[in-house]
């Protein structure tokens, strides 16, 4: 059995905003609530998705038309990603796990 350790902290800030973290590690955060295609642009080349949703295998992309809720935090990651037959399940729990790592250091 192993140990791990996470340098994300228990519980974070109850956000006021929408939070999109990128891949790149770079953090937009929204006062209104807002689509996800006027987060991805025309024609979309990145998807966006929940924590959870990234977490599951079966689970889809968010679609185009959806709106983010404010005080939700959202991850916007290459199609690529997706396409890929090298990420498996469990390169897409460290993606997910960094990420969130990095959006708590980055309070609003």
């Amino acid at each position: 059995m192993g140990c791990r350790f996470s340098c994300c902290r228990a519980s974070s800030p109850a956000l006021k905003s929408i939070r999109v973290v990128h891949m790149n590690g770079y953090v937009e955060d929204f006062e209104h609530p807002v689509s996800v295609s006027q987060v991805t642009g025309k024609p979309a080349k990145h998807f966006v998705c929940t924590r959870a949703q990234l977490l599951s295998p079966s689970s889809k992309p968010l679609k185009p038309d959806s709106q983010l809720q404010l005080g939700h935090i959202y991850f916007l990651l290459p199609f690529s990603l997706l396409e890929s037959s090298d990420a498996s399940p469990m390169d897409l729990a460290t993606a997910a796990t960094r990420l969130t790592c990095h959006r708590q250091k980055h309070p609003l």
